[in-house]
């Protein structure tokens, strides 16, 4: 099934804002960088930031009104017990797969892969929340103090978990694409 124009675009988006940050935030100088203040790579990753928490916000607010694709509480299923009894018989669906080395099959409508994507989601609008709380709360010298401090420990911590899932997520769709099932396609077709 090929992606709504809204899901694409805004997925491309996304994308896009999160690889930004990430290779920006390897040579940029913000709070509590050796030298003196911070420099113009920092003011484009607060810049981009506070745009992809705008984004995070828009895609959230898609997966509640789009029809036919995964919905929120399909997204984040934990809050039933239905959802989460099928994610967990999907799980053991694609680990039987993996058992029998077999790479698992490619469902859109899949409970596991759409709770993956939805913990994805959730994590990187996490990331944004607390970059934009940082900016609110930086003073102009830099420094972060207080609620502001605890959100650059958090938003630190959460950059290797986004990380972690950006290059898992990115392998996995390229897996699949290299084993025929044209993820790439249905996701950023016109």
């Amino acid at each position: 099934m090929t992606r709504s124009l809204p899901t694409r675009l805004l997925h491309l988006l996304i994308a896009a804002a999160v690889i930004h940050q990430f290779v920006i935030s390897l040579f940029m100088r913000g709070p509590g960088s050796p030298g003196q203040g911070y420099d113009l790579a920092f003011e484009l990753h607060e810049f981009i930031g506070l745009a992809s928490l705008g984004l995070f916000l828009i895609f959230w607010l898609w997966t509640v009104v789009r029809q036919r694709e995964a919905g929120f509480f399909v997204l984040i299923p934990w809050f039933s017990s239905v959802r989460r009894q099928a994610v967990m018989q999907d799980v053991r669906l694609h680990l039987r797969a993996i058992g029998n080395r077999q790479f698992p099959h490619l469902a859109d409508l899949s409970p596991f892969i759409n709770a993956v994507h939805g913990l994805g989601l959730v994590l990187a609008t996490t990331m944004a929340a607390t970059g934009a709380i940082i900016y609110v709360l930086m003073g102009v010298d830099g420094t972060v103090n207080g609620p502001g401090a605890a959100a650059l420990v958090a938003h630190r911590a959460l950059a290797n978990l986004v990380w972690a899932y950006l290059v898992g997520h990115a392998s996995i769709a390229l897996l699949h694409q290299a084993k025929g099932h044209a993820v790439l396609q249905r996701m950023f077709a016109v």
